[in-house]
């Protein structure tokens, strides 16, 4: 488990690197079991990521990953994650890697920083075969998990 202070850290770095970015509209009207429903999403849309962002899906948003500030933190954010070392073996959802660091936008954030620096990968919905509202709701339910976690680069 993770330190405050080391979760202070690593939520500094994440604010330094990624970026939220929403997917649909900013308001999106919609009727959901008998109700009329309306949704406004105040993050702007993945098409206005910089272009020294790297996008990556993570099927309920996507996040940018600045590539020049990631590979400046590689080596911290190595040693900051290694007390979680044995939950990230296990391929865990969102949901779980927020419960560990206090936020699940935060841990969006965390799964795309990693899998651009190559310490997992992202396993969303539609690597399983989902699509549309399907992957959406698969989503919701914590199908978007990282794989692959390895301790060191693989050459």
């Amino acid at each position: 488990m993770m330190t405050d202070i080391q979760i202070y850290r690593l939520h500094a770095i994440l604010v330094d690197c990624t970026r939220q970015y929403r997917l649909h509209e900013k308001m999106v009207e919609r009727d959901v079991g008998g109700m009329h429903v309306v949704t406004y999403e105040a993050l702007p849309h993945a098409s206005e990521a910089p272009p020294e962002h790297t996008v990556v899906n993570c099927t309920l948003l996507k996040v940018g990953v600045d590539r020049d500030k990631a590979e400046s933190h590689r080596a911290e954010l190595r040693q900051l994650i290694a007390p979680m070392e044995p939950i990230l073996k296990l391929g865990p959802s969102f949901i779980t890697l927020g419960a560990e660091i206090g936020d699940q936008g935060a841990a969006f954030q965390l799964m795309a920083l990693g899998h651009f620096l190559g310490f997992w990968r992202i396993v969303t919905p539609e690597d399983l075969g989902f699509t549309g509202a399907k992957a959406e709701q698969a989503a919701g339910l914590g199908y978007v998990m990282l794989a692959g976690y390895q301790r060191e680069e693989v050459s």
